[in-house]
């Protein structure tokens, strides 16, 4: 089946399944013909809704079901380390080095993604949400602009005949120029390595059947879980053929994970970071002061976790997570106090509770044991909660360790009034940056050495991240229209951070043409400038 038009189709459901190379075992297991390898691992499958408006979980893996994710965000060079670098004579400006961006897209038209002959530093962009009939999708869907078309629309006095693709929100913009944007002297800016070249993904929306499975309001900026991982499968093609080392940053992340980095997206960067040539740097989140965790442990009695409900929150999503071989249960309360009982079943089930005076309409799935993070969970779904104190109680079967956590969804997806009346402060990192494999960066405040309040907190249960922290606080970047102004965030400290720290693999292509006694002398230099014994 030509799977033309059917990925940006709102009339199909969207999977990610895993397999062992027979594409044929995938169509006959979700019943479709429309399948897209991402890799030897894993797919995307087209499901068609045939009147449907929601799919039954319950039918489905706990993995299979694409996450949604959101931004996170809203002197640097001296800081960092750049500028001692290019004082101790180090050409090293990121020549020859591809970066990978995912995001809101870039304004493709601003000076600082242009050389003096206005050639441009994007090679290419795939912008997901534009559709033509030119033959120009990738995976089937979304239209891809080469660099001889962005020069040409560059060139025009009506360049959005050319290019259409546009950066409405400036996140990725933002982003790119602190990686890769030009000096401005005027404006008092320079990004950390100017001579990198650009490969762009703007990704779509995700499709608004998955934003009110998961009860986001449709108004949410979110992004699905496919459309990243086809993205990066985008830029991987094109840095093998180019043939070019790749540094990939991704400003994105979910609380809807075990924590143990077993997503799909995860697992997927996890294969990609140790491959030669191929560095990934993920943010870890802004979800410090946002009382959005819960640890516990459950007692002789049920454990009660007091969950607190603002006015008008359209609806989220609870997910209770273990471990083996524990098996957990809860019974949840409205603020009137009418309870759900113990919900329990057996290795997998679901159970819809209406709670009539709240008109709250509560979906709980639960599995004993998942088969990717190999621990019990229970995902609770609320659609339009009450506002007022709910009540999770939480029991288990006296096996094993009995501590457990609840995640509330990033604070980009819910109201500042909602929260855990005890929150935990720590281990609330956003996915995939709980994944060992991956580079993550946390954020702190380089006008006083501070750890920035809301940047996200370690330790996951089984990495010891985040990696580093870099300044992400009123950081100056570009912005669309030839702007500039500042955000905050650690999506922000992450695009500073992720070229510092990939120094080696940035200069890798320009070490390549200094003979072997210039190379001992340039590694030697960097070695003193990271330790901080060269004079700044």
């Amino acid at each position: 089946m030509d799977c033309k038009g059917v990925p940006s189709s709102e009339d199909y459901f969207e999977f990610i399944v895993e397999y062992s190379t027979i594409i044929e075992d995938v169509k006959k297991r979700f019943a479709t013909d429309c399948v897209i390898p991402i890799s030897n691992r894993f797919s995307v499958a087209y499901v068609p809704k045939k009147g449907q408006t929601v799919f039954r979980s319950s039918d489905y893996e706990y993995n299979s079901i694409p996450r949604c994710f959101g931004l996170m965000d809203t002197a640097v060079m001296e800081e960092i380390g750049v500028a001692q670098v290019k004082r101790a004579g180090l050409d090293l400006s990121g020549s020859g080095v591809l970066v990978g961006m995912i995001d809101t897209g870039i304004d493709y038209q601003n000076r600082v993604f242009q050389y003096e002959d206005q050639s441009s530093k994007i090679y290419s962009i795939w912008d997901q949400t534009i559709e033509n009939e030119e033959g120009k999708a990738i995976f089937d869907y979304g239209t891809e602009y080469t660099k001889e078309e962005i020069e040409q629309a560059i060139q025009s006095k009506e360049p959005f005949k050319v290019v259409p693709s546009t950066d409405t929100s400036g996140h990725g913009t933002f982003l790119a120029s602190l990686i890769g944007g030009n000096l401005s002297e005027e404006n008092g800016f320079t990004g950390v390595a100017p001579d990198v070249q650009l490969i762009i993904v703007k990704l779509r929306q995700a499709k608004d059947y998955l934003k009110e499975f998961y009860c986001l309001d449709p108004s949410y900026e979110a992004y699905a879980e496919t459309d990243m991982m086809l993205a990066i499968r985008y830029i991987t093609l094109v840095a093998q053929k180019l043939k070019k080392p790749i540094v990939l940053f991704i400003g994105m992340g979910t609380s809807l994970a075990s924590h143990l980095g077993t997503g799909p997206l995860d697992q997927y960067l996890s294969t990609l970071a140790p491959l030669k040539g191929t560095a990934i740097v993920v943010s870890g989140g802004n979800e410090g002061q946002s009382r959005h965790h819960y640890s516990g442990i459950v007692t002789e009695n049920a454990s009660r976790v007091e969950l607190k409900v603002g006015p008008s929150e359209y609806g989220f999503t609870v997910e209770l997570w273990g471990m083996p071989p524990n098996a957990f249960y809860v019974d949840i309360e409205s603020p009137s106090g009418q309870r759900t009982g113990r919900i329990a079943g057996g290795l997998r089930g679901q159970r819809e509770v209406s709670f009539l005076l709240e008109k709250t309409r509560l979906i709980v799935d639960y599995f004993t044991v998942d088969a990717v993070a190999g621990a019990p969970g229970i995902v609770m779904r609320f659609q339009h909660p009450a506002q007022g104190i709910w009540n999770i109680y939480v029991t288990d079967d006296h096996m094993g360790s009995r501590e457990f956590d609840l995640w509330l969804p990033i604070s980009n997806f819910l109201s500042e009034d909602t929260f855990f009346l005890e929150s935990n402060p720590f281990n609330n990192l956003v996915a995939p940056g709980n994944a060992s494999a991956l580079i993550c960066v946390s954020n702190y405040n380089s006008n006083n050495g501070s750890i920035y309040i809301d940047s996200s907190r370690g330790f996951p249960r089984n990495a010891i991240h985040p990696d580093f922290a870099a300044p992400g606080v009123e950081i100056l970047g570009a912005l669309p229209r030839n702007r500039f102004g500042r955000k905050t965030g650690t999506s922000v400290s992450g695009a500073i951070d992720m070229l510092k720290e990939m120094t080696l693999k940035l200069i890798q292509p320009e070490l390549k043409i200094i003979s072997s006694g210039e190379q001992k002398e340039t590694l030697q230099k960097l070695i003193q400038i990271r330790n901080g014994d060269l004079e700044r």
